[in-house]
């Protein structure tokens, strides 16, 4: 089963990641403001942040599985937090249940509150302790709020309503001093909003980067994976973002001994080296910081540490272990290394884990490292699919619909096509599609198998691609113009190359959409027909212009023209 039918495919719209930490130990020293372009730090005359750390508590947060559709999955963000778990826990002096890690469905805005400012860390940091706060999942750039707002993006965030469903970054520091008590935090954001619709970037849409010194508060230290106008990348050496996987090495550089600002400065030079040698471009951290005081140790010995309940930390800590045991599992198997696969995918699955679950399914399916068996295999899908795992529903379509495992009954095979369909997966579009067009379980209808077609191919689903072209030759019988159906939305996201060659990164938020370029930033509106789009900018020049929107046989926008003559190319 190949990676791109196991991972649920989304949207049009990308995403940025965010992840946040706090320091834990100080000496006397320096503490303050570093970054691309400058490394100012403020000694501070208050020595409130001077004072020994008592006590250091972490909330993770990792997301890379969204409840909404439209909002696209990442590979390693989950695993980002539980690898920095482990590493905080084996080598950075945290004690396990001080560590609280969450993770895709146990990361919901409504827990994520209730673990920063309502249950979890109230109930336990003190004044003189240190709180780190580490997220890696999409962030929201200013661009898609009315406000002006950045948004961390929780597990059951709807994109249209971020103020409502996300978490503004600005409230996390703020709400942990309030809350707590305690006055030292720091905030890492990785990966921040640009660049997600580049293979192996994360962000929401292609637009800059926020501006970290807005976030820095006093007694707080922010660092970001990239500078505002980068974008910020998943390694291609490693299953971690290639902020995480250097931050986990740069905070042990000098062992016991490393400062934050040691740390950040190897994590920068590490960071850039890695992007520029795989990607030929560039990524480069910043820290931003208002703390007096002395100097951060992240992996310090607190000096008075305090038992807990761990309860609680003890069931994260087992969602963790499973999350991971699948994103191993998983890797393992697309390597071809099943018997190593085998043994992990159980180990998720015993723990409830879809994924996990789905992966057992295989095995049986395929008689991997047991005998065949369709009807094992249908057990563990049938967990998995009532889990809502989308690649899980569509084979259990498939042996509803073969009579394999299970009783062939065509009308079942369709329902879970459907539920799959429904969550944005390209290829429970396509299965949909073919039962209508087959009229299989479903009244014959090639009308609507075509639609379904068309919003499968739209996500790159080859078959589904294939279909659209057959069906448009045969547009009398599906009673449809001769013309590609278009999207309710049509996609200008991306990157486009001018007629004049200058390069742009068109973001998007429903029908509005625009670019920014450091002399130059424009916004426009796409009519509701999907045919032509206003537009204005304004900078070092001014104007407006209406462009009309030129398709290709997939309804995929590929040339934007404008009546001033100049053309947009997609890249």
């Amino acid at each position: 089963m190949k990676a791109h039918m196991i991972n649920l495919r989304r949207g049009a719209f990308y995403l940025t990641l965010a992840l946040i930490c706090c320091q834990l130990s100080i000496s006397t020293g320096i503490a303050g403001e570093s970054g691309q372009s400058s490394d100012t730090i403020k000694a501070g005359a208050g020595q409130s942040n001077a004072r020994p750390i008592a006590d250091k508590w972490a909330v993770l947060i990792g997301i890379d599985r969204f409840k909404d559709t439209h909002i696209p999955s990442l590979d390693y963000a989950s695993k980002d937090a539980i690898d920095f778990g482990k590493f905080l826990v084996e080598k950075g002096h945290f004690a396990k249940d001080h560590v609280l890690v969450l993770t895709n469905e146990n990361a919901t805005r409504d827990k994520i509150r209730d673990a920063i400012g309502g249950t979890w860390l109230p109930s336990r940091a003190a004044k003189d302790d240190l709180v780190l706060i580490f997220a890696s999942t999409h962030g929201s750039p200013k661009e898609l709020d009315v406000g002006g707002e950045n948004f961390l993006v929780a597990h059951d965030s709807d994109s249209r309503n971020l103020y409502v469903t996300g978490i503004r970054f600005s409230d996390l520091a703020p709400e942990v001093k309030e809350r707590t008590g305690c006055d030292r935090v720091v905030l890492l954001l990785d990966a921040c909003n640009s660049g997600a619709a580049n293979v192996g970037g994360k962000g929401l849409i292609r637009t800059s980067n926020f501006d970290i010194s807005s976030l820095a508060g006093e007694g707080q230290i922010v660092i970001s994976s990239s500078a505002a106008n980068q974008r910020s990348f998943e390694s291609k050496r490693c299953t971690n973002g290639v902020f995480t996987r250097h931050l986990i090495s740069a905070l042990q550089k000098q062992g016991q001994n490393t400062t934050i600002t040691e740390a950040f400065n190897y994590l920068k030079e590490q960071v850039e080296n890695e992007v520029r040698f795989d990607r030929q471009l560039t990524q480069t951290p910043v820290m931003r910081s208002k703390w007096s005081g002395g100097e951060l140790i992240l992996v310090a010995v607190p000096t008075k540490p305090r038992q807990i309940e761990p309860i609680a930390a003890e069931t994260t800590d087992a969602e963790a272990q499973a999350e991971d045991a699948y994103r191993r599992a998983d890797q393992l198997f697309n390597e071809g290394k099943y018997s190593q696969s085998v043994e992990l995918a159980m180990k998720a699955a015993n723990a409830g884990h879809p994924g996990g679950q789905y992966l057992c399914g295989v095995f049986c399916n395929r008689g991997i490292g047991q005998a065949q068996d369709a009807r094992a295999a249908a057990q563990w899908w049938q967990k998995s699919a009532d889990q809502d795992f989308a690649a899980a529903q569509c084979w259990m379509g498939n042996l509803y619909r073969l009579g394999k495992g299970v009783p062939k009954n065509p009308v079942k095979a369709v329902e879970f096509y459907r539920k799959a369909a429904d969550q944005g997966n390209a290829y429970g579009q396509y299965l949909l599609a073919m039962m209508y067009e087959q009229g299989t379980g479903v009244p014959l209808n090639r009308a609507e198998a075509y639609q379904w077609y068309q919003k499968a191919a739209l996500q790159g689903e080859a078959s589904a691609q294939s279909r659209v072209k057959y069906l448009r030759s045969q547009v009398d019988a599906l009673n449809l113009e001769a013309k590609p159906v278009l999207p309710v939305i049509p996609n200008l996201a991306g990157d486009w190359l001018a007629s004049y060659g200058a390069h742009y990164q068109i973001w998007q938020n429903g029908r509005e959409y625009g670019w920014k370029f450091p002399h130059e930033e424009g916004r426009g509106v796409i009519a509701d027909d999907g045919k032509t789009a206003r537009c204005r900018w304004w900078g070092k020049n001014n104007g407006t212009d209406t462009a009309t929107l030129e398709y290709d046989s997939s309804g995929m926008v590929v040339r934007i023209v404008g009546s001033n003559g100049v053309t947009l190319t997609r890249q």
